[in-house]
């Protein structure tokens, strides 16, 4: 092989890890901060309640469940009616830039979504609930016998 392959071989090699570099650098800067995740969620820590729970997006990022504490916590992909129904107020701590994440029928979204760097924090409350019957409710006072 001639220099002269051998140095444009060369500079072509330089020029794609460089895009490399840089595509990865890009990459990176998207993903969110410890600092990111602790701040929304102390912002959701300081309107907490009893009734309160945090939902994180995307479900598989465990980072941010090291700053909530022994604050409730749902561990869920698509939450359902019967996760969220313990709860009055839902904390949504998600990756900014992530399609918005609607919750079940009665949660509504509260207020302006809080921004956190690359996090964004929104509240969910539930409205008027129209509950037909509470199964969960009716089975604590359940009661079984046996007939022959």
């Amino acid at each position: 092989m001639s220099p002269r392959a051998l140095a444009v071989s060369a500079a072509i090699l330089a020029l794609a890890a460089a895009g490399v570099l840089c595509a990865q650098w890009y990459i990176w800067s998207d993903v969110p901060s410890d600092d990111d995740w602790r701040a929304a969620v102390q912002a959701g820590l300081a309107e907490w309640s009893d009734a309160s729970a945090f939902l994180v997006d995307p479900s598989w990022d465990s980072r941010p469940r090291v700053f909530m504490g022994e604050a409730s916590y749902i561990p869920s992909d698509q939450p359902t009616w019967f996760d969220l129904a313990p709860y009055q107020r839902i904390a949504l701590v998600s990756e900014a830039g992530r399609e918005p994440r609607q919750l079940p029928e009665p949660w509504s979204p509260q207020g302006p979504v809080a921004r956190f760097g690359t996090v964004t924090l929104q509240w969910f409350e539930r409205g008027d609930d129209a509950t037909a019957w509470d199964v969960l409710g009716q089975l604590k006072q359940a009661q079984v016998r046996r007939e022959y």
